[in-house]
């Protein structure tokens, strides 16, 4: 894929080629005037949207089909088993987490997931206080 990146030169662009990796290089000997268009790039381009998008829709379907199942059977959790799901829970996070902390992963990643579970947790602890 191509992205075009500005130079000091005026109206002089240098095109940047990144692959589906993330690897980027410079492309030598490819500096275009403004109203030049690499057909090549921009299809590459459209490519990776389409694919990030389908992998994007995929992960969001999965999250509504998710936590709609927890909507419907957190209700019919027994109290006297929110603190053994609580524990078995907590131990799950900290697997996942463990699991990531060898490849770092972006900060919102992070802040999201631990904002879900606490989330999570307040929940099992209410309903298991409420049921008493």
């Amino acid at each position: 894929m191509s992205i075009l990146e500005t130079q000091a030169v005026p109206c002089s662009l240098e095109w940047v080629a990144i692959e589906p990796s993330g690897r980027t290089f410079r492309l030598p000997g490819h500096s275009q005037d403004m109203m030049t268009i690499d057909m090549h790039a921009l299809d590459a381009l459209n490519t990776s949207i389409s694919e990030n998008l389908g992998r994007v829709s995929r992960l969001g379907a999965r999250v509504v089909a998710l936590s709609r199942f927890v909507a419907v059977a957190f209700p019919h959790l027994p109290a006297g088993e929110c603190a053994a799901i609580e524990r078995a829970f907590r131990e799950q996070i900290n697997d996942a987490m463990s699991m990531t902390s060898d490849e770092p992963v972006p900060g919102f990643y992070e802040e999201a997931l631990l904002a879900e579970v606490n989330l999570l947790l307040a929940a099992l602890k209410q309903r298991s206080q409420s049921l008493l």
